[in-house]
């Protein structure tokens, strides 16, 4: 699943299963506390949204992970109906803990979501999870079959509608020694992997292992799709991009930042580029999230956005806050004036509040969003998407003040 600074993890409180009403917000902010609901919250547990989507205002699903009283992982699945969010039952492989990445609403009756299964014998043991929803429960759908001895995990999905679906991730070797990009279709039949063929050809020459994750999928249309992902060797120094023009993936070429500077990616760099998010409005106009790490050497982030204008890659550093700086986890469209970028600011006392950033047409500002924890708590937006109708809604994790565990965040903003 997608890399975060918030990981689920046990440590000790109390929470009520649902809490009551929305809380409030930062002054002038146009963001929404929606109460959500909490598997195992009178335990010693953690909850967390990483994905949401929404078909209209009145119906969507956020997807990500709950632990048990046992520290065993479970999928988390919950229904907005246009008043409240609910909890659905998600199913799960038997004798695996799982969870949930990334969710795609089609219709009210068809919705698909993508994770991992983990068994007892460490990453190796990982597998891909694919979930969809038929308008009445969710079902574990058959999935593709990976080379023998090898595992894999899911990040996220999305496409250009139901005979045309994308998930991503990654695939590690049996013997441990090669990650590749994950990449399946869905053609509204099956689910087939579909290869990759330029895989060596996003790393270093000079290297003889290449790992590759891919962490965001979107597309426009049955020809025009792209995924976003990092390049390890071993450690996260540059983004890749790839496209798919109807017939083949290709490497696309974006610049990476170097402390506070636009410039060619660097395989053999210190900084640490990250791309989070995708979203693709046309073959002209796509967007990606990304954050620059270990900046000069230290615990320092910078978020960025990359914009595709049909031709070329561009950068653009967008607004920063925060002792330690801020990261951009997830990216969506309203339209090609009205883009928005959700995340999390780092601060120095160790606090981590939420982080929501908004494109104009013209250029990017923060836009105030409660952090219902409070400072120093751990409140983090993991995804974003439009609902139409001027409606954006955001999700992830919060922390209640003085009591350990992550809970799940949900906000809405009318605004948008």
């Amino acid at each position: 699943m997608k890399a975060r600074v918030l990981a689920l993890g046990t440590a000790g409180c109390l929470v009520a299963a649902v809490w009551a009403g929305p809380v409030a917000a930062a002054a002038a902010s146009p963001w929404q506390v929606l109460p959500t609901v909490n598997q195992e919250a009178s335990q010693v547990t953690d909850s967390q949204f990483l994905g949401v989507s929404l078909a209209s205002p009145a119906d969507g699903w956020a997807v990500g992970a709950f632990d048990d009283a046992s520290a065993v992982g479970h999928p988390l699945v919950e229904h907005w109906d246009g008043t409240a969010w609910t909890l659905r039952k998600a199913p799960q492989p038997s004798g695996r803990s799982a969870q949930l990445a990334g969710v795609d609403e089609l219709s009210p009756t068809d919705a698909w979501a993508v994770g991992l299964s983990e068994g007892d014998g460490g990453v190796t043991s990982d597998l891909p999870l694919t979930e969809h929803w038929n308008g009445t429960g969710w079902s574990i759908a058959a999935g593709v079959s990976l080379p023998a001895g090898a595992s894999g995990v899911l990040n996220a999905i999305g496409g250009s509608g139901p005979d045309d679906l994308w998930a991503v991730g990654y695939t590690l070797s049996a013997d441990e020694s090669q990650e590749s990009l994950l990449i399946e279709h869905y053609n509204g039949t099956q689910w087939k992997i579909v290869p990759f063929p330029t895989q060596f050809s996003a790393c270093d020459s000079g290297l003889s292992d290449c790992f590759l994750d891919a962490t965001a999928v979107a597309a426009s249309a049955p020809g025009n799709a792209w995924l976003a992902g990092n390049v390890a060797q071993p450690n996260d120094t540059q983004h890749v991009l790839a496209h798919w023009n109807g017939t083949n993936w290709s490497l696309s070429t974006a610049p990476c930042l170097e402390g506070t500077a636009v410039a060619a990616c660097n395989p053999e760099g210190t900084d640490l580029n990250d791309l989070t998010g995708l979203t693709v409005l046309s073959p002209d106009d796509a967007w990606a999230s990304g954050s620059e790490g270990n900046v000069n050497d230290e615990n320092f982030h910078i978020p960025y956005v990359l914009h595709f204008n049909g031709t070329t890659w561009s950068l653009t550093q967008t607004p920063n806050l925060g002792g330690e700086g801020s990261l951009l986890n997830a990216i969506s469209a309203v339209s090609g004036s009205d883009i928005w970028a959700v995340g999390q600011t780092q601060q120095l006392n160790g606090g981590i509040q939420t982080l929501t950033e908004q494109f104009n047409g013209t250029a990017w500002a923060i836009v105030p969003s409660p952090s219902p924890g409070g400072a120093p708590t751990d409140d983090s937006l993991d995804g974003v998407a439009s609902a139409g109708s001027g409606q954006v809604f955001a999700a992830g994790a919060r922390e209640v003040a003085g009591q350990c565990c992550l809970r799940t965040l949900a906000l809405r903003n009318t605004s948008g």
